[in-house]
């Protein structure tokens, strides 16, 4: 199912959380990224028919009647941030009960489609377990169960890896590099690390608006000419960490990407608009990455809104 948005906004108390974002999702995965409140959950519950927008439309394919929620509702899949479980039900009825509110019928089928959930996520050994006594990756696990339901030819993603464990990460991002090939996903997350073997395409979101678009390698080359490796010793970088890493940096300071410690020396990744000076310092230019792309577009904006 296509899904194409054009012109949408969503305010609240006059603030636009979600401001004019266009958009035209592909066929395989697409990343969103952005920062904590840069509107992506908003934009995510507006797509998944959770949210009415303040302006713009939303458009599903052919589906773009005044009765069509119901069926539209039944070819997506959504797995919110935050989602709410019943911890008396045991995974398999809870799946069930879910299979059920979609339409999924009669009984006897809805469990046989929760049994299938429950293999096609590896909880099929805990069916029978109390949804209380699932561990946080079982519970997103059972909650990316649920927005498969039907095999959705859409399916939206908020944060889905968010608080695992490496070995629960790795998993849940398995799974959703499995289904990609059945249709349009759209996966939101600020883990950049997560997209950049996943997606096929990227979004970057600032402030409720859509910054950037276009594949992981187009994204990473955005801090073309602006990534360095800065080697010094550890007394040197003492004396600069709080300046280049302060929360509220100076204008003139450089994007701390990643600091390595090797025994008396450290190495810093940096994105800066100007070349540092080598003043004592070893300094080599360095390839691009998606993060360092995503850290460029983002954190250069916010530093301009600083001058």
């Amino acid at each position: 199912m296509e899904l194409r948005a054009e012109c949408v906004s969503k305010t609240y108390r006059r603030r636009a959380v979600v401001d004019d974002v266009s958009l035209q999702l592909p066929p395989g995965i697409t990343g969103l990224l952005g920062q904590n409140g840069a509107g992506k959950s908003t934009l995510l519950k507006i797509l998944a028919t959770v949210l009415p927008v303040s302006a713009g439309q939303v458009h599903y394919g052919p589906l773009n009647g005044p009765g069509d929620l119901t069926e539209i509702r039944r070819r997506l899949g959504y797995l919110p941030q935050q989602f709410g479980l019943y911890d008396h039900q045991t995974g398999r009825e809870f799946l069930a009960y879910a299979c059920a509110l979609k339409g999924v019928a009669p009984w006897r089928v809805a469990l046989a489609e929760a049994a299938r959930l429950m293999e096609q996520v590896g909880l099929d050994p805990q069916a029978r377990t109390r949804l209380g006594q699932y561990s946080g990756g079982m519970r997103q696990r059972i909650g990316l169960a649920q927005s498969l339901i039907n095999r959705p030819e859409l399916l939206i993603l908020d944060e889905p890896s968010a608080g695992l464990d490496p070995e629960e990460r790795i998993r849940i991002l398995n799974l959703v590099s499995m289904v990609s090939g059945h249709g349009r996903i759209l996966l939101s997350t600020h883990l950049v690390t997560d997209l950049e073997q996943l997606a096929t395409h990227i979004l970057v979101m600032h402030q409720g608006k859509i910054l950037a678009r276009g594949t992981p390698h187009e994204i990473a080359d955005r801090a073309t000419g602006h990534v360095y490796l800065v080697t010094m010793d550890s007394a040197r970088w003492s004396g600069m960490a709080p300046t280049w890493t302060a929360r509220q940096r100076d204008p003139g300071a450089p994007l701390v990407a990643n600091v390595q410690v090797r025994a008396d020396q450290v190495v810093v990744r940096l994105l800066t608009e100007v070349a540092p000076e080598p003043d004592d310092m070893d300094v080599a230019a360095a390839a691009p990455t998606l993060s360092d792309g995503y850290l460029a577009l983002t954190g250069f904006r916010a530093i301009e809104a600083l001058r």
